[in-house]
């Protein structure tokens, strides 16, 4: 069967049109498929293996070779890069699968247990502590000290992550037009960074939800050393448990944790807890709109492995969303895909060079080799622009409040 699995491959790899990649198989064999061209990566296949859960699996079966071993690479998001760029004619992608009906044979089993994960009340809590609850000081280990968890905004390449993450939280709380006392919401606390910078920079009045106890414990120390104890609460508390009004509402990369089936459900919320002059902010990864439909009856190795119960939206379907059940209207968007592929290679080149205290922390070598799939995974994703980040922001039709006096 080895014998098999490597001649399939060696066909599959043939494909391979922009780019070169250099082969060992698990027989020693060595080939070079593409055109010669940059960028140039060696893949070296311990296992032969590797191709046959790559055919049954997909990219699950892809990232669980790796998880276990039966590949290396030179370079992992260059790799994915590679496979993503030659995705007419390797066909990886969702939308892809009539071009290639050797891959993802066997989705079924990955989508049933999707499914089982979906975001109800009684399932949210569950599915953000398994990521989000690993541990304060391993999540320290990787990110700057704004403890940001999200896409910065970067004005060069050799900027720090520090600095980009100060303006991405300045430029989010810009957008949210608020004045001196105002009283903002914030779904997804994160670690406390976005309700410091309100209550400390534009002496708002926060009030933030978390489902997580790492954050929240974290989110109250931190509160408390910067003295703002007064100024921000922080729940524990599903958002679809939320009352009262705000004059604006903020959410950084949360909403890709609602889930599909309750996409209508957090827009209504928002809208019902936002005064009529209200803005609501999002930053938000997306799928592109004519992937969607395909992506949406899948699933991939983030969702099984990193983020259960996740689902990227696209732009379309938010705004198909909003207009179907809610009277929000968007007001503004900008779009920040490059600079979410730059804060995610620096997130793993601070994560390899502390590879000891991660492990110190218990974890084993096969978490090690997970996040180095998931940190190259989603660096690759964002390169290509498989999957994109925006900054959007709605309020209600009749909003004179947000006029600049321009008309008398």
């Amino acid at each position: 069967m080895k014998k098999f699995w490597n001649k399939l491959g060696d066909s599959y790899f043939s494909r391979i049109e922009l780019g070169t990649l250099h082969v060992t198989y698990s027989n020693g064999t060595q080939k070079t498929y593409g055109n010669g061209e940059l960028p140039e990566i060696s893949m070296d296949i311990k296992k032969s293996r590797f191709f046959k859960r790559l055919f049954l699996y997909g990219d699950i079966g892809f990232s669980e070779s790796y998880m276990d071993g039966d590949f290396e690479a030179s370079d992992l998001p260059a790799l994915i890069t590679l496979f993503l760029n030659n995705s007419k004619t390797l066909a990886i992608k969702s939308e892809d699968k009539n071009a290639n009906r050797l891959v993802n044979l066997l989705p079924q089993f990955n989508k049933i247990k999707h499914w089982m994960r979906k975001n109800s009340k009684t399932r949210s809590q569950k599915n953000i502590s398994e990521h989000y609850d690993l541990s304060n000081d391993f999540f320290s280990l990787m990110l700057d000290e704004t403890m940001m968890y999200s896409s910065a905004v970067f004005k060069k390449p050799d900027e720090s992550l520090h600095e980009a993450q100060k303006r991405k939280i300045a430029l989010l709380a810009d957008k949210l037009r608020i004045q001196k006392g105002a009283k903002v919401l914030e779904i997804g606390s994160g670690w406390g960074a976005m309700a410091i910078h309100l209550a400390k920079e534009r002496d708002c009045d926060v009030t933030t939800v978390t489902l997580s106890k790492e954050q929240k414990a974290l989110c109250e120390e931190r509160f408390k050393k910067e003295e703002i104890e007064k100024q921000v609460e922080v729940l524990l508390k599903d958002y679809r448990d939320l009352e009262g009004t705000f004059d604006a509402i903020i959410a950084v990369e949360m909403f890709e944790a609602v889930g599909k089936e309750y996409f209508d459900v957090f827009f209504k919320k928002c809208e019902s807890l936002l005064k009529p002059s209200g803005v609501l902010v999002m930053q938000i990864i997306t799928m592109p709109d004519q992937r969607y439909a395909a992506y949406a009856k899948g699933t991939d190795f983030i969702q099984k492995y990193i983020f259960p119960g996740g689902h990227l939206p696209s732009l379309a379907k938010i705004l198909e969303t909003t207009s179907s059940h809610t009277r929000l209207n968007l007001l503004h968007m900008e779009e920040y895909t490059e600079d979410y592929a730059k804060t995610i290679q620096l997130w793993h080149e601070a994560f390899l060079q502390k590879l000891d205290e991660v492990k110190k922390l218990g974890f084993d070598d096969y978490f090690i080799r997970m996040w180095k799939m998931y940190l190259s995974y989603c660096e690759a994703a964002f390169v290509t622009r498989n999957i994109n980040l925006v900054q959007v922001a709605f309020t209600r039709d009749q909003n004179t409040h947000l006029n600049k006096g321009l008309v008398a």
